[in-house]
């Protein structure tokens, strides 16, 4: 079953909107997948920056509404993005799909 998650990437590290745009609306299969994806890549050295406890983190929908609705971070300190995580036939296949495109 596919869940929506709400990602939020520390801006304080370095600038992660990039990521947040490339991972936005996409369904990853388990949340080590999309830690992967979140990973300094190569616009970072990742040498000297790697993910650290508060560098990003995620929430189920409502969990994340109620951080919002009860003022509990300031949000000024993130990039938001949406990934859905979990299986379902469809996913399977695109990830599939995507494998195979990539080695065309």
């Amino acid at each position: 079953m596919l869940k929506l998650y709400i990602v939020l990437l520390s801006i304080e590290k370095f600038d992660r909107r990039r990521t947040a745009e490339r991972i936005e609306g996409n369904t990853f299969l388990s949340f080590d997948e999309l830690i992967e994806t979140i990973k300094p890549t190569k616009y970072v050295d990742i040498d000297t920056v790697l993910l650290e406890e508060g560098d990003f983190c995620y929430y189920e929908l409502t969990d994340f509404m109620d951080l919002c609705n009860n003022e509990e971070f300031d949000i000024d300190n993130y990039w938001i993005s949406y990934v859905f995580v979990g299986n379902s036939d469809v996913s399977i296949i695109k990830k599939e799909i995507e494998r195979v495109e990539e080695k065309i």
